[in-house]
């Protein structure tokens, strides 16, 4: 049976890749994706992440499957930071009509140690890295390399424990996601209250209870976690930077990341742009 053969209709999509690297064990940064999954692969160092309230610490060699609609974060240890590779996949169709849209089934274990399969496994997250690093990658080989990891992982981690299931509020959830989503635009709790017809209180309570975290200081560690990813992913300058993620005053933009990363962006793209993740 060739792994074509597993899907229905069209291979899965690569719709983009990149490098996260954690300099230090910063807060949280909590989000969902609807419509996509994220396998996240560690190629170095450790730290946590929390998937639907569970955590999960991961180490060099591993890769955490991250399925549509799980709400997650995560965080590098303070002395050995993580580089991650983040695939996202989407438009993944089984033949198999158990959780048919999933990399996984709901009842495996989504984090994949170290084991047998890791040289294959981190072999074709780095050829596939190298390849989408390319300003024009070929897409169709990407599926095609892309395809067999999938079947791997649907076949051989089925059923590694106990299932799990999510817990979080489903408000508070959208609230997030909402957050995350226009990350870039002028948003307030005032704007918050207007779109989700609700009081600003209530929202600032039911972040606080989920998530331990205010809409406000969500909405900052949203922009520096989107902007330390472009600085090390691209070649935009630091005030284009700044007002991607939503900052008018480029000044102003290099101040607050000073205060909260600890270096200013220039210095930060410095330390980690084209740093090749170790195996």
């Amino acid at each position: 049976m060739f792994f074509q053969d597993y899907f229905d209709g069209c291979l899965p999509t690569i719709e983009r890749m990149h490098l996260d690297y954690n300099l230090t064990d910063q807060a949280y940064t909590f989000h969902l994706h609807k419509n996509v999954t994220e396998l996240v692969y560690v190629a170095s160092g450790n730290g946590i992440y929390m998937v639907n309230h569970q955590h999960f610490s991961v180490e060099k060699g591993d890769i955490l499957v991250i399925e549509s609609g799980f709400i997650h974060a995560g965080a590098s240890s303070l002395h050995n930071p993580m580089k991650t590779l983040v695939l996202v996949v989407s438009d993944v169709h089984w033949k198999d009509k158990s959780a048919p849209n999933n990399i996984i089934y709901p009842t495996s274990y989504p984090l994949i140690k170290e084991g047998t399969h890791t040289p294959y496994l981190s072999s074709t997250m780095m050829e596939l890295w190298r390849m989408y690093r390319e300003p024009k990658p070929d897409t169709e080989l990407g599926r095609m390399i892309l395809a067999p990891l999938l079947v791997l992982l649907r076949k051989n981690y089925k059923d590694t424990a106990p299932h799990w299931k999510a817990r979080e509020n489903p408000l508070a959830c959208d609230i997030l996601s909402y957050i995350y989503n226009h990350y870039a635009e002028d948003i307030s709790l005032e704007t918050l209250s207007q779109h989700f017809y609700m009081s600003a209180g209530h929202i600032s309570h039911l972040l606080q209870k989920e998530f331990q975290i205010s809409p406000i200081n969500y909405l900052i560690d949203v922009r520096f976690s989107k902007s330390k990813a472009l600085l090390i992913n691209t070649d935009l300058s630091i005030a284009e930077i700044a007002y991607t993620v939503g900052y008018n005053n480029p000044a102003h933009f290099t101040k607050l990341f000073i205060k909260r990363i600890g270096y200013s962006p220039n210095d930060y793209r410095m330390l980690h742009k084209n740093i090749p993740p170790e195996l």
